[in-house]
């Protein structure tokens, strides 16, 4: 679809620069003498009509993925309590493993646990978590753009956006 409008952009493209010339300022008469003569105007749309719909895809993308790790989440502790309760159920009647038609099992000693609600990682000390080298892009263009030198990078001379006011 992208490409059709480029496209579609190279074979219009003096015809609505002469419409533009007669309408001057007057967008809605360029829009509706374009839009009788071509189909570019439709093709517009319906690329504009894809991109909203594409990020609300994608954002609903996002929030289905949050739901799937709390789902993820809830399901491996039902796992977990599910097998503590199968172990409890061997230890009591004396057994330290069983063959069933679904799996052997079996109960073993663990080591020590974290008991208690572990707070999230700026209140532990730096000793008990975990850095993350990860790329950072703003760090990145600020860095080119301060004039250092970052092996296979550097930046352009910018492009073209689309700014979309919805109705």
């Amino acid at each position: 679809m992208a490409d059709n409008l480029q496209h579609q952009a190279k074979e219009v493209a003096e015809f609505w620069r002469s419409v533009r010339a007669i309408a001057g300022d007057d967008d809605q008469t360029v829009i509706d003498t374009v839009d009788g003569e071509t189909d570019a105007i439709s093709a517009l749309r319906r690329t504009v009509q894809l991109a909203i719909e594409a990020e609300a895809h994608a954002e609903a993308a996002k929030a289905l993925a949050a739901n799937y790790v709390e789902r993820r989440k809830v399901l491996e502790d039902r796992a977990e309590r599910y097998r503590r309760a199968a172990a409890a159920f061997l230890q009591e009647v004396g057994e330290k493993s069983l063959r069933l038609p679904e799996a052997t099992i079996s109960w073993r000693h663990t080591g020590p646990q974290i008991v208690g609600e572990i707070p999230s990682a700026a209140g532990l000390p730096d000793h008990c978590v975990k850095f993350q080298r990860v790329k950072h892009e703003p760090s990145i263009k600020a860095a080119l753009e301060a004039g250092e030198t970052i092996p296979g990078l550097s930046l352009s001379n910018g492009g073209v956006g689309l700014t979309v006011r919805r109705a």
